[in-house]
């Protein structure tokens, strides 16, 4: 898990940046908690699976990751950096699945 989650929230490469490098590190908290605690991941053959993984990730970027501006989330999880951030968590979780399934 820890190693999925670096890798769809990877450190800034500025690492002086301490906002970026926060944002990076509350987003995998908060995506491991989801993970553990999400909608659904609790259920019997989803629980502590890569595709729980998954879900803890879109649940963050779709509900629980704060936006000021309704417009502008919807924007964001549709077409922008929640949607950038949504697919290179699936290309992770697709790429990893032979390697981790064990």
């Amino acid at each position: 898990m820890t190693e999925y989650l670096q890798l769809v929230f990877p450190d800034p490469a500025d690492k002086e940046d301490e906002r970026a490098m926060n944002r990076a590190a509350q987003a995998r908290v908060h995506s491991r908690q989801l993970f553990e605690q999400g909608s659904g991941n609790n259920a019997d053959k989803v629980r502590g699976t890569l595709w729980a993984a998954y879900n803890g990730v879109t649940e963050f970027i779709d509900y629980a990751r704060g936006e000021r501006l309704p417009d502008r989330h919807l924007d964001s999880i549709w077409f922008g950096t929640g949607y950038l951030t949504k697919a290179r968590a699936y290309r992770i979780a697709i790429a990893k699945a032979d390697v981790w399934k064990n």
